[in-house]
């Protein structure tokens, strides 16, 4: 979840925030309906997710393909999957468990 952890007002919030299960389907199940987990978003089978780009139109290179560059690395990968979101070069743990009261 991208949010900041150190803030009072934003910690209260997030603990009124529900998370929502959803689904493709057009008759939804909960076998067939998931959370915005990041394993679930690598495997697409979450419906509600976007794209986020870094676009550089810097003529020549200089600061902007510099930021580019370092976001595309290893350690920029890294400060994106701490933040909460699904970076594209490093791996995620796609194993999911999924507990359910009956059988």
């Amino acid at each position: 979840m991208v949010s900041d952890k150190t803030d009072s007002n934003s910690l209260s919030f997030l603990k009124k925030i529900k998370v929502a299960l959803l689904s493709k389907e057009k008759n939804a199940t909960y076998d067939s309906s998931y959370k915005p987990f990041q394993a679930y978003i690598a495997q697409k089978m979450y419906p509600l997710t976007r794209s986020i780009y870094v676009i550089n139109a810097e003529p020549r290179q200089g600061l902007a393909t510099g930021f580019a560059a370092f976001v595309a690395s290893y350690k920029g990968q890294l400060i994106i999957l701490k933040a909460g979101i699904l970076p594209v070069t490093q791996p995620v743990n796609i194993r999911s468990v999924r507990v359910r009261n009956e059988f």
